[in-house]
């Protein structure tokens, strides 16, 4: 996970970048044509500190469908199943989201930049990020042995 959210103090705000190509965002979104925001999943640095993987509310376009400044959307094109889904691969460049817009259930950023976490163990941190790796694997397996059976032959 290389796209990162860098809170800026004096804007209260994060900054989203994807660094590298293989950083970019991909997703079943809506994103290549519909969506207004996604959750983006970066490390999160305050003051230089990597506070691990969260994930940001980034509004990737206007009420009219415009794409917003700093954002790139590539749609991914045709694909085997699933076609009126958009799909879209997504790159970041200083786009600059509200403090707000952090997904802050188990974590937190205060407008002073002090990070507060209900996590108190690094393996509850872990274990977290396993997770969401994990529901992302367990979420597209079952269509996995359908697709090898129907294209093996």
């Amino acid at each position: 996970m290389e796209t990162t959210a860098i809170y800026d103090k004096e804007t209260k705000e994060f900054i989203v970048n994807t660094p590298t190509p293989l950083a970019q965002n991909t997703g079943i979104t809506n994103g290549a044509c519909h969506a207004h925001h996604i959750v983006v999943f970066s490390q999160l640095y305050i003051d230089g500190v990597n506070q691990g993987i969260h994930g940001v509310l980034v509004p990737i376009r206007d009420k009219n469908l415009n794409v917003m400044p700093g954002v790139q959307i590539h749609d991914m094109g045709h694909k085997m199943g699933l076609n009126g889904v958009d799909n879209a691969k997504f790159f970041f460049e200083n786009v600059r989201v509200p403090r707000e817009n952090l997904l802050n259930l188990s974590s937190d950023v205060a407008e002073d930049g002090s990070y507060t976490t209900k996590l108190k163990v690094a393996s509850e941190i872990v274990s977290l990020q396993w997770l969401i790796n994990f529901s992302l694997v367990v979420s597209v397996y079952p269509a996995c042995p359908k697709v090898l059976l129907y294209y093996s032959g």
